[in-house]
């Protein structure tokens, strides 16, 4: 069997990159996706169109057809050679260890191995008037506009005895050693039981209000990239794992983050909700207010922060999904700081005796920290 595969992205290198992968074959089978899990590239998608042709006729005498160089010296030696390396850390800025792109060339070589007939790779040059290019590239494209089939790359498994991953010492860095030290030795935090309770009604919070499946596990690595104040991350993470200590003021009240956020009985938080609310529209396209409070209750304010993931599946258009994702920053900025205004005030309260946090007289330092007028 003959197929043809290709990969396309949008804003090729940059943050906000969308990427999609493809295969079609002789027979008029084919098969599109659009890849998620990590930040992709043009090349990654290329290896991603090559993954889905194989994991799609693993027992066919099969002839992929790729207008990639990249796949292909890959095939021919790079593969083998990351390999006989220990994998080592590929010098791409803004790969964190556990996004890195390792998992899709070990899961490429997996199946390359394990393919139990005949497998060939040969160079097609793009754009040259292949119809079956054409049609694959035209898929791939489609991948990329269209979320209706996605592909994971972090949720490709690798069965052990297949793949050597072990490191090698002289070809990796101490920080990426230090990484499988404490990957293999230290449990999953997430993994834990204080986050079990917290997991799972954030994702049952989501599907219920957005009809959206989201795996808050496979998410939480997005709060150390939102435009937060530092503080606001670890303050999110304490209160997520249920360790964060509150201060003994408390009105009646157990002193938890939706008690402050949203405002016990004894203040009166409208003034400086409003005067975010009233920013926000000019940070989200038109009306669209994506982050308005009335849609995220206090107890769930980590959509508030984590938008990454969410905003890709909500039912918008091209265009305003292109602005949602241009205007992600500035979005976090305004509610992270809101955010970490209202917790530095109650704490102060709590330490200063003579301190009274009165909302509606903090008008102007809560415009001055959203960064209005």
């Amino acid at each position: 069997m003959s197929v043809w595969t290709d990969g396309s992205a949008t804003s090729n290198g940059e943050e906000r990159c969308v990427a999609g992968a493809s295969w079609c074959a002789e027979n008029g089978v084919s098969a599109y996706a659009r890849l998620t899990g990590m930040i992709p590239n043009n090349n990654l998608a290329e290896v991603a169109a090559a993954v889905m042709a194989l994991r799609s006729w693993q027992s066919t005498d099969l002839h992929v057809h790729t207008d990639s160089k990249f796949v292909l010296e890959l095939v021919n030696r790079g593969l083998l050679a990351m390999e006989r390396d220990g994998w080592p850390d590929l010098p791409v800025v803004g790969w964190a260890a556990p996004a890195s792109p390792i998992v899709l060339y070990r899961h490429f070589l997996f199946l390359i191995r394990q393919h139990n007939s005949a497998l060939t790779f040969s160079w097609v040059k793009g754009h040259s008037g292949d119809t079956m290019n054409k049609q694959a590239d035209a898929l791939a494209k489609k991948g990329v506009e269209l979320d209706t089939h996605t592909l994971d790359i972090l949720s490709l498994w690798t069965p052990s005895g297949w793949v050597d991953t072990a490191p090698v010492l002289n070809h990796q860095s101490l920080s990426h050693l230090t990484y499988c030290v404490v990957r293999d030795a230290v449990p999953d935090p997430l993994q834990g039981r204080k986050f079990t309770d917290f997991c799972a009604e954030w994702t049952a919070w989501i599907a219920e209000h957005f009809h959206v499946e989201l795996d808050i596990l496979t998410h939480f690595c997005s709060l150390w990239m939102a435009n937060v104040p530092t503080g606001l991350k670890e303050l999110l993470w304490k209160t997520s794992s249920g360790s964060l200590p509150l201060g003994h003021r408390w009105y009646g009240t157990e002193m938890s983050l939706p008690h402050v956020w949203a405002g016990c009985t004894a203040y009166d938080l409208t003034p400086l909700r409003d005067a975010l609310l009233d920013h926000l529209p000019s940070l989200c396209p038109g009306d669209y207010r994506t982050l308005d409070f009335d849609k995220w209750p206090s107890p769930f304010w980590f959509p508030l922060i984590i938008l990454k993931p969410l905003e890709k599946r909500l039912m918008v258009s091209k265009p305003q999904a292109a602005l949602l994702r241009s205007s992600r920053a500035a979005r976090e900025s305004a509610i992270g700081n809101y955010l970490w205004y209202i917790w530095k005030q109650h704490m102060k309260e709590t330490a200063v005796s003579n301190f009274l946090f009165i909302p509606r007289g903090h008008m102007a330092q809560m415009a001055l920290a959203l960064g209005i007028g």
